[in-house]
């Protein structure tokens, strides 16, 4: 007999998925720039404003596409998860 897999989408369904990318301009801003709240405040700027947040920085501090997707992608998120999801993801994952 075999366990079933159980699959799950995380982004804006278990949290938010703009706080996750709030965190990762955080700490993007932080390794770039010793003025890091107002680089994180022009990224947000630049994010609402539907324009190449990481085409900007590329230019403006010689860093790679690739190496502003690593920091992106491995970084340390403070996220909560969404009001009553832990309780489904008990009764979940608990089920067979």
């Amino acid at each position: 007999m075999t366990t079933p897999n159980k699959v799950l989408d995380l982004d804006d369904t278990l949290y938010s998925e703009f706080h996750y990318l709030k965190y990762a301009y955080r700490q993007i801003a932080e390794s770039l720039s010793v003025d890091d709240q107002e680089l994180y405040e022009l990224m947000l700027a630049k994010y609402y404003d539907d324009e190449d947040v990481f085409g900007f920085l590329t230019q403006k501090y010689n860093i790679s596409k690739a190496a502003l997707l690593k920091l992106y992608r491995f970084h340390q998120p403070i996220i909560e998860l969404y009001s009553g999801v832990q309780v489904f993801l008990d009764s979940y994952l608990s089920t067979s």
